[in-house]
């Protein structure tokens, strides 16, 4: 195989790998430290760093949000022609919820996830 084909197949193999993440995921074991009626929201931010948002609410509830986002870009992608129909990327989304009432305590902890899917040609998967 000569030089210009091993890059070649490399360039590919790399590109193929190509994402991004950001944010960071809440984990199952790091909500189920904090306690409904007892844990604070200092106590949420030390464990989990500052969050991506804050929201005060009209009943003077605070609500903290940490979003997780994950992209990886299909091989086919890459492909002449091929990607304009086959390429796309794999999209995952987490969103953590924490409201605290208006003294700082954590009252509810949700968690919103959705994973799908887009293509250049425009369509979703």
């Amino acid at each position: 195989m000569t030089i210009k084909k091993i890059f070649i197949i490399a360039f590919c193999f790399s590109l193929a790998a190509c994402g991004s993440t950001s944010g960071a995921k809440v984990s199952q074991e790091q909500t189920s430290q904090f306690i409904k009626g007892k844990t604070t929201m200092d106590q949420v931010v030390a464990t989990l760093g500052k969050p991506n948002t804050k929201t005060t609410k009209d009943d003077g509830d605070t609500l903290l949000q940490y979003v997780y986002a994950n992209t990886t870009v299909r091989g086919a992608t890459f492909i002449p022609f091929v990607g304009l129909f086959a390429g796309g990327a794999d999209i995952e989304t987490e969103v953590s919820g924490f409201t605290f009432d208006k003294n700082g305590v954590l009252k509810e902890v949700t968690k919103r996830e959705s994973n799908h899917g887009s293509s250049l040609s425009g369509s979703n998967n």
